[in-house]
This record gives structure tokens, sequence and C-alpha cells, in this order.
């Protein structure tokens, strides 16, 4: 909650204080609508699936895997855009997708501690986050060209769309039962993670609008293949020939 709310509110303060100081001139105004607001709710609720489903990933399988399995969306992007928009592909891409499947089938196969749950959960974050940033390529688009307007709304919109889902999934109770865990200390660093995600969004935002969802997907790859050996040099997880080919494939 307070990961999405930070970010809202830093952005609805520096409006109000570039109003009247002129820090940014290209920086909007932003004035709370019920319509921009429900205008976004759509892509709120894909973002807010995507974090939810990775989260869980993440929760049944090791930082190495997690990588893995989130890198299946560069495929599924494709085959979306054909499937929506009638867009085709040429060869040399689909011979890409080809590759990166077959990384992700080695990649399973040569994981140890294989959670068919955690697998599942990174297939669903990977297809939602494809539907994702194809659907936010079209907003960008059509619907709210700027994207610090877009970034507001739909971390406003997560910041109540995400309390639902912990009360709809029963974990108020987890939250009681850690209450001792909820130190000024934690929110401090919630509330910076926040800060940081804003920026990731923003860099996020500017690689679509200027490019496609599926180049940010192809980009995104590097620093997957990163956070994995890092991953698995903090947590000491090992890594098999196989699964490691499965990574550089």
């Amino acid at each position: 909650f307070l990961q999405f709310l930070s970010p809202s509110l830093l952005l609805l303060l520096f409006s109000y204080v570039n109003r009247c100081l002129h820090i940014a001139d290209s920086f909007p105004f932003i004035k709370v609508s019920l319509h921009d607001i429900l205008s976004v709710f759509p892509l709120s609720l894909l973002f807010c699936a995507m974090v939810t489903m990775s989260n869980l990933c993440l929760k049944n399988v090791e930082v190495s895997f997690y990588q893995i399995s989130r890198s299946l969306g560069i495929p599924l992007i494709p085959l979306i855009n054909f499937l929506l928009f009638g867009e085709k592909t040429s060869c040399r891409i689909v011979l890409s997708c080809f590759v990166i499947v077959t990384g992700y089938a080695l990649g399973i196969n040569g994981e140890i501690n294989f959670s068919l749950k955690g697998t599942l959960y990174g297939l669903g974050a990977s297809i939602v986050g494809a539907f994702y940033t194809i659907l936010l390529k079209y907003y960008l688009s059509h619907v709210m060209p700027d994207r610090w307007e877009l970034t507001f709304y739909n971390n406003l919109n997560s910041s109540f769309i995400m309390p639902l889902l912990i009360v709809l999934n029963g974990e108020l109770r987890v939250l009681r039962d850690n209450r001792a865990n909820l130190t000024p200390t934690y929110f401090l660093v919630i509330f910076v993670s926040g800060i940081i995600g804003l920026f990731v969004g923003i860099t996020t935002y500017l690689q679509i609008q200027y490019t496609s969802s599926l180049s940010h997907n192809i980009s995104g790859v590097m620093k997957n293949c990163i956070q994995t050996f890092m991953g698995a040099y903090v947590y000491g997880t090992h890594i098999t020939a196989k699964g490691l080919f499965g990574i550089l494939l």
C-alpha cells in the first residue's frame, strides 16, 4: 500500500510546488479526476496482478530461477500483438523467441529446488506482464500521453487495489501476527523503495513510449541475467550447468 501511495503523493506534491515555482515546465499540473482514475483502472488491475504473481513466484522459487521464469514474457508479446492487433512479426524475431523458450525449458530442467507452484506463478506473471506492457503502450499513445500523469494514476489506483487483494486473500492475519516487525524503519524502507520504483517506472514508460513493449522486454533480459547471478551469489544458490546454459541462452 505505502509502496504505491508514496510515489503518488510525491508526484501530487511536486505538481503543486512546480505550479508555484515553475521548476520544470514540462511537468504537468496533476488535478485528480474521477474520470482519469476510472480510465486507468484496467491498466492498474494488470499491474497489481503482475506484481502479486511475481511476488508469489519469488516466494516459491530461488532468486536465480525467478528471473528465468519472468523472461518468458518476451516470446508472448509477438503472439499477443498478432492475436489482438494482427501485427505480424519477422522470422528473425520468431527464431529469437524460440531460443528464449528453449532457454526457459533448460532453466526449469536445471533447477535443483523446482517448484511447480512457483513456476506457474512465474508463467502467469509473464503472461500478465506481456499484456500490461502492450496495454501500457496503447495508453501512452491514445489515452494518457503524459507519462507523469499515467504514473500518478496507476500508483494511486494500485494503492487501493492492493489492500483489497490483501483482505480477499485473508492476509490480514499475517499482518496481525507480524505486527512487531512494523517498525518506523520498516515503513521508511518501504517508502524509499516506492520512490525508487517511481523512477524505475518512469524509465519503463519512456522506453515503451519511444520504442515498443517488445524492445522494453528484450532490454530487460540483461537486467534479469545480472540479477540472477547477483541473487545466486548473495543467497548462495547453486546453479547447475544446465541451468547456467539456460540463463545464458
